[in-house]
């Protein structure tokens, strides 16, 4: 994450956690009111923010084929909106050589 970024968690007294995979979502009216976590953990939420990691070979590329990261969930991001947009723009020449490969 930038600094800029931790600055405004902080601020807000956003809680942060990783290390964590999400089951399922619960909410009314689409609106998001709870999380349960695959260990079965509830906790309730009124936003959610989603950071994600993932390790590959292919600089934009995760371990799901044909599915891309780009910008700030990219391992090793510069976290610069200019360079995130360049991203993606190449990620759409990734996901029509990927199709174009099936």
């Amino acid at each position: 994450m930038s600094d800029y970024l931790v600055r405004e968690i902080e601020r807000y007294g956003v809680a942060v956690r990783d290390r964590s995979e999400i089951a399922a979502l619960h909410g009314t009216e689409g609106r998001l009111e709870e999380v349960t976590l695959k260990g079965g953990e509830r906790l309730r939420f009124a936003f959610l923010f989603l950071f994600l990691g993932v390790g590959t070979d292919n600089l934009l590329g995760t371990t799901v084929p044909g599915v891309f990261a780009v910008g700030d969930v990219r391992s090793g991001s510069t976290k610069r909106c200019a360079t995130a947009v360049g991203e993606g723009a190449w990620a759409v020449q990734l996901v029509h050589a990927h199709l174009a490969g099936r």
